[in-house]
């Protein structure tokens, strides 16, 4: 009975803090962060490229406001405007394109390595 009683107190404590976390405190880990230097940076911190600019936490909540993270994702995938399908990254996964748009998107004080 006790190791059940554990479980459920886990699955408690672990949807909660799921469901408080706030959606701006994602942060990169080694691999993502070098995806970003190698093929997000030029276009995400220069504003007269157009691009959402990296950590301008507003500007991407627009964008995910509207189209969502999938939208964004697919737009990613496809390619957007000036953006060249999967940006130029050819090793990129929808899913590293995901971590990509969440850490793009994170407020600036929250960039940094997963712990």
């Amino acid at each position: 009975m006790l190791p059940r009683i554990r479980t459920l107190l886990l699955l408690v404590f672990s949807t909660t803090f799921t469901a408080t976390f706030p959606t701006n405190a994602w942060s990169a880990d080694d691999y993502v962060l070098d995806l970003y230097s190698t093929y997000c940076v030029a276009c995400h911190t220069a504003p007269q490229s157009g691009a959402p600019q990296a950590f301008d936490h507003s500007d991407w909540q627009q964008r995910l406001s509207n189209k969502g993270l999938n939208g964004l994702v697919n737009s990613a995938v496809s390619g957007f405007k000036n953006m060249p399908p999967v940006g130029g990254c050819g090793e990129c996964t929808a899913e590293d394109l995901e971590d990509l748009i969440r850490y793009m998107s994170s407020a600036k004080s929250d960039q940094g390595k997963q712990s």
